[in-house]
């Protein structure tokens, strides 16, 4: 697939926007015919929405780009400060996030933007085993 293709939505600091996104990503993502970065996708957004509602209790927005064989993730909160990966303890319910992001995704970064920050995956299609 070539082209540019995009999906954006806003979103609330609940705890129900996670699962919305994730449903909305995972139909978006197969619609474009990305079958094999479905799962991936999903998992990438459900994090990245998550850190949205746990830590900047402020509306933001999902946007999902394929362009050229990468599929980009990005999550925007009104927050300027740097996301911090943790070191989870084995009994730790949280704090690996940012850590499974960045093994999941081909790149993974944020940038500042419009007062806050964005937060990016970038999952290559290339990358997937067929």
């Amino acid at each position: 697939m070539t082209g540019r293709l995009a999906y954006r939505t806003d979103l609330k600091p609940e705890p129900a926007e996670v699962r919305r996104a994730r449903h909305a990503v995972r139909e978006q993502v197969s619609r474009w015919g990305l079958a094999a970065l479905t799962d991936t996708a999903a998992v990438v957004v459900s994090e990245l929405v998550t850190n949205l509602v746990r830590h900047a209790h402020a509306p933001g927005w999902l946007r999902v780009a394929y362009v050229n064989g990468v599929l980009r993730i990005e999550v925007f909160d009104p927050d300027p400060h740097t996301p911090q990966p943790c070191d989870a303890d084995l009994d730790d319910e949280a704090g690996r996030g940012l850590a499974l992001v960045a093994t999941l995704a081909a790149e993974f970064g944020w940038e500042p933007r419009d007062g806050g920050k964005v937060v990016y995956a970038e999952l290559h299609h290339s990358d997937v085993p067929a």
